[in-house]
């Protein structure tokens, strides 16, 4: 059974954490809705995945939600201890609550390797490839202002000289498709599915304008 949390499992014992101090403030209501959204719409799995972007909504509601609840703490922490705001010593538990933000960031720094922001340090990350090197070739192929489909991986590259639509599981006949058949790319449910849609596409009146490496341009002849 899927955990339905605000991360998965591994990732929820590191964030216990902010988790914890964020509780502490009412800005974290504002979290409930988005993942509310989330539990009543199970069918996109990409949701519970840590190494994409989706947790970023929630993420930066308790992040500030954090903030926040360690000002709350710190200032409830300092009336009950110290009869003066100034006064320079805050007890033991205050000097704990003060460090809590240190050892919140020195942990962010150690984890950075083991997610997908750390490979932006690696050298391999920059180094071009015989895929990035297609799918470069692949769009310089569609003309400008064209109406194109492009598999999601691709599609920014497009955007901004084309009226792109996403390459998903509809067909909207458009003049012009970049499709992947070399990896699995969202939202379809398979590569397989994105073969056969590129089958389908070539017996209703779309041609091969150009292949490599896994991406296809389609053009439509009858558009």
């Amino acid at each position: 059974m899927r955990n339905y949390g605000v991360v998965e499992p591994d990732e929820g014992r590191r964030s216990a954490g902010r988790i914890f101090a964020s509780v502490m403030s009412p800005i974290t209501v504002a979290a409930v809705p988005l993942l509310m959204e989330r539990m009543l719409s199970s069918s996109f799995p990409n949701w519970w995945e840590p190494k994409y972007h989706y947790n970023a909504f929630i993420v930066m509601v308790v992040f500030i939600g954090g903030v926040d609840g360690y000002r709350r703490t710190v200032a409830r922490i300092r009336s009950r201890t110290s009869p003066r705001p100034d006064s320079k010593n805050p007890g033991r538990l205050l000097r704990v609550v003060r460090g809590w933000p240190s050892l919140v960031l020195l942990v962010g720094v150690a984890m950075v390797p083991f997610f997908a922001f750390g490979r932006f340090f690696s050298v391999g990350f920059h180094a071009p490839t015989t895929r990035t090197e297609a799918a470069a070739a692949a769009v310089a192929v569609v003309p400008g202002n064209a109406l194109v489909e492009a598999a999601n991986n691709v599609a920014p590259a497009l955007s901004g000289r084309t009226r792109t639509l996403l390459w998903d599981r509809t067909v909207r006949w458009a003049p012009w498709v970049v499709a992947d058949v070399g990896k699995h790319v969202f939202p379809f449910q398979s590569l397989d599915e994105q073969t056969a849609r590129v089958d389908f596409l070539l017996k209703n009146d779309y041609r091969v304008a150009f292949s490599s490496d896994g991406y296809v341009v389609l053009s439509r002849i009858r558009s």
